[in-house]
């Protein structure tokens, strides 16, 4: 039983993480795009 709450604890981190890169992907890809619509390119 133990093992098996190690298991859903580490899944529920790695959601967690899952969702912040994703969330700082956009941004990134959000920032990246900004200069080539301001420049018109």
């Amino acid at each position: 039983m133990e093992e098996r709450q190690w298991i859903t604890a580490r899944r529920n981190e790695l959601d967690a993480l899952a969702e912040e890169l994703a969330k700082q992907l956009q941004e990134v890809q959000a920032e990246r795009d900004e200069p080539a619509i301001e420049s018109g390119c």
